[in-house]
């Protein structure tokens, strides 16, 4: 009996030598595939995703930053996941976001004719001429992008100061 007890205290130890000796190469193996580089309440940001985001967002608009990217993709998440609780339909993640604000932001924007015809004042022309109909369309609809910029703006600093929003990105990846 104490002969078997010795036989496996020095299998242990065997065992533990060899698996010390070689721990550090197995670490050595390892590659890091991915990390995260920010996250959103319970909503995970990855190196590789950031990196796809920023080159396609870098390819459109070539004075973007980093920290634009980064937080273009927190304000997504943020505005999908209330499209998500409102049970909006869309086919993509984008169309979800664009379908929210349209129903949440855009909805409640209302541009007066009095606001139209400043507008055309300012810029020096007849607000009340036939021919400014389509201008005035266009004026309408310009005005309207602003105001619904204004309140996503004010939206999304509502929705960030509520969020659980942690960045662990140095901008030097």
């Amino acid at each position: 009996m104490l002969l078997l007890y010795r036989y496996e205290l020095a299998l242990l130890a065997v065992l533990l030598i060899v698996c010390t000796l070689l721990w550090p190469v197995s670490g050595a193996c390892q590659e890091l595939v991915d990390r995260v580089v920010a996250s959103v309440g319970t909503k995970a940001i990855t190196l590789s995703e950031f990196q796809e985001r920023f080159a396609a967002l870098k390819a459109e608009h070539p004075d973007t930053t980093e920290e634009a990217a980064i937080n273009s993709m927190i304000n997504g998440i943020l505005l999908l996941e209330k499209a998500r609780q409102m049970r909006l339909e869309g086919k993509s993640a984008d169309d979800l976001i664009a379908e929210y604000i349209n129903v949440k932001i855009r909805a409640a924007v209302l541009i007066r004719d009095e606001e139209i015809d400043r507008y055309l004042s300012d810029h020096r022309l007849k607000p009340g001429s036939q021919e400014n109909a389509s201008v005035r369309a266009k004026v309408e609809e310009l005005l309207t992008e602003q105001e619904v910029n204004k309140a996503l703006e004010r939206h999304l600093k509502e929705l960030r100061d509520g969020a659980d929003i942690r960045i662990q990105f140095s901008g030097k990846e």
